[in-house]
């Protein structure tokens, strides 16, 4: 993998819209995991702050 991204993608910013489409168009086979737990996209400095803040919270129980 980590041979793949340095080759192809060196500059690339985002995984899922660069590397894994770009990893398709190369003829590469691409495999997923289903995951239902926290998720959170943090591609801009605002949501990596907002996702921060909010495992910070308290949750009602």
């Amino acid at each position: 993998m980590l041979e793949l991204l340095w080759n192809n993608f060196h500059g690339a910013n985002d995984f899922g819209s660069q590397v894994i489409l770009g990893a398709t168009s190369l003829g590469l086979r691409v495999q997923a995991y289903l995951y239902d737990g926290y998720s959170e996209d943090i591609g801009m400095i605002e949501a990596f702050y907002n996702a921060n803040l909010g495992i910070t919270k308290k949750t009602s129980s």
